[in-house]
């Protein structure tokens, strides 16, 4: 009972056991190659991510203030002034509770006006903040607001190298609203 403890393997033992050692090998490389197939096919594609803003914030990208804005020529004080033009990029989704207060907002409104002019502080409070929510609930992408230079956070979109801000409705001062003349019946 000496022995090396070497366990020897007779001639069929031995080409069973390297058979299973290669079909191994082949499935490890197979997965392996698989693996990285799969990887390649993955690194390869673009994620598209879409920021949605949660509450009263809203998503919107800065434009510089120039000396001239929509024909409007800016005296060199605004250049100087915390405000900054912005275009909206993306808005709240609206939930099933934002859907109902907008198709019921005449009612709101009503019900809380009367309740106001009866002398309730509670409800000229809820009024004044519903009218604030409807404002921002009105804003929509591509819209153009003027807004506090230093109010939101601003960041940076690495894969476009775009600077985007999130702001609260709070730090929106006004909806730019631009208008085409119109153009009179003959003229050209």
């Amino acid at each position: 009972m000496g022995g090396s403890g070497a366990i020897v393997l007779s001639a069929e033992e031995q080409e069973e056991s390297d058979k299973l050692k290669a079909e191994r090998e082949a499935e490890s490389k197979r997965i392996a190659e698989e693996t990285r197939a799969h990887l390649e096919r993955v690194g390869n594609q673009k994620v598209t991510r879409k920021l949605i803003p949660y509450g009263t914030r809203i998503l919107v990208k800065r434009r510089k203030v120039e000396d001239k804005s929509s024909h409007i020529i800016l005296p060199d004080e605004v250049k100087n002034l915390p405000t900054d033009v912005a275009d909206v990029i993306e808005v709240p989704e609206q939930t099933f509770t934002d859907k109902n207060l907008l198709m019921n907002a005449d009612r709101i409104i009503s019900s809380l006006s009367s309740k106001a002019v009866a002398g309730q502080a509670d409800a000229l409070e809820a009024l004044l903040k519903f009218r604030d929510y409807l404002q921002v609930m009105t804003i929509k992408r591509g819209d153009v607001l003027l807004m506090a230079r230093y109010g939101g956070t601003d960041f940076l979109i690495q894969e476009t190298n775009s600077m985007l801000c999130v702001c609260e409705a709070s730090g929106i001062y006004c909806l730019i609203k631009e208008t085409k003349p119109a153009v009179a019946e003959g003229s050209v």
